[in-house]
């Protein structure tokens, strides 16, 4: 679960940067950045509901909702991420976007196709 919805993070920012303009990319920052700072102590960020069609998920922008799919994918925010393969914190992910491939360790995103 961790695992997938790190690679749902890393492709809406892939997304994001690709789209938007570098401005826009750092006010998001700035924002997660200062509700995190001014958050009340017991707030919880995370996944606050899990059952078998969804996760809800706590970030400091706000409640989202992870979708799961019987074929084993999941959609969030219109894009949905089927994990591909998996090896050595290094994640094949087929999106509605393309192909990427993820380093965990490393901390980049490459589009594949």
């Amino acid at each position: 679960m961790k695992k997938m919805l790190m690679i749902l993070m890393f492709t809406l920012i892939t997304t994001v940067n690709g789209v938007a303009q570098t401005t826009q990319v750092e006010n998001v920052i700035e924002e997660v950045k200062k509700e995190i700072k001014t958050s009340l102590p017991g707030t919880v960020y995370g996944v606050i509901e899990n059952n078998k069609n969804y996760y809800l998920i706590n970030t400091p922008i706000g409640e989202y909702r992870i979708d799961k799919h019987k074929d084993g994918s999941y959609s969030f925010l219109g894009v949905k991420v089927k994990l591909v393969s998996q090896k050595n914190n290094i994640y094949i992910i087929d999106t509605t976007l393309g192909k990427f491939e993820i380093n965990v360790k490393k901390g980049t995103v490459k589009k594949l196709k």
